[in-house]
């Protein structure tokens, strides 16, 4: 199952191909105009080994002003990714936060990862976690997080392949206003959606389908690093 993303340099290509089309965007959707201040300088930057990402933008949710925060970090290994992380969170409060509502991170640990143990699905979602130091760079505490018991690492969810696109467009649908749901049903940003569903989502999903259908074995068997 560890065989089905693309290389490192075409998944970090995918990954700034998304945040160069939002960053392009940002002049007609203010939503965007605060990930465009951290989408600028990775646009500049030279991608060796390691690529990372941070950034948010601000809503309302439930009657009360939140900040959406997205990042990844994905590790190289030989041409492959050696381990990718993206967390999705949202804290109540924006310039001064209050506390963090909720916090996920989607995974994937790789046999070449050297920090990887057995049990761990490949791919994973897995709630709160810990706390990024770019979310402590814009004023998230441990206190903030403590409410999540991030020091509770399982379960660890076996999930799908995620992507800065994949991700941010749940976020925008989950998280909704009328702005947002007008840009997610561009033609532009669907393009964007499907292109990382062909090229992050496609491969995993065929090679679920051929081991569902195939009787000598079980989806569980593939999933979990062995």
């Amino acid at each position: 199952m560890n065989q089905v993303l693309p290389n490192f340099d075409d998944y970090t290509k995918l990954e700034i191909k998304t945040l160069r089309f939002l960053h392009s965007q940002a002049t007609r959707r203010p939503f965007l105009k605060d990930l465009q201040t951290y989408t600028g300088p990775i646009l500049k930057a030279t991608i060796s080994d390691v690529f990372a990402f941070n950034g948010y933008w601000d809503v309302v949710y439930n009657e009360a002003e939140c900040r959406i925060f997205v990042g990844a970090i994905v590790n190289k290994h030989g041409n492959n990714i050696a381990c990718a992380s993206h967390y999705l969170a949202i804290a109540e409060g924006t310039y001064i936060p209050k506390r963090v509502l909720r916090k996920y991170h989607f995974d994937y640990v790789s046999e070449a990862d050297p920090a990887g143990r057995l049990s761990h699905p490949y791919f994973h979602l897995q709630h709160a976690g810990e706390l990024p130091p770019a979310m402590a760079g814009w004023g998230i505490t441990d206190d903030h997080l403590k409410g999540l018991l991030p020091e509770i690492s399982e379960p660890r969810i076996f999930f799908f392949p995620i992507s800065l696109a994949i991700m941010i467009n749940i976020a925008l649908r989950e998280f909704s206003s009328e702005e947002t749901l007008k840009f997610s049903q561009t033609n532009e940003w669907r393009g964007v959606i499907k292109e990382n569903e062909e090229k992050i989502l496609g491969p995993y999903y065929n090679r679920c389908s051929t081991l569902i259908q195939d009787r000598r074995t079980c989806l569980f068997d593939h999933v979990y690093i062995s």
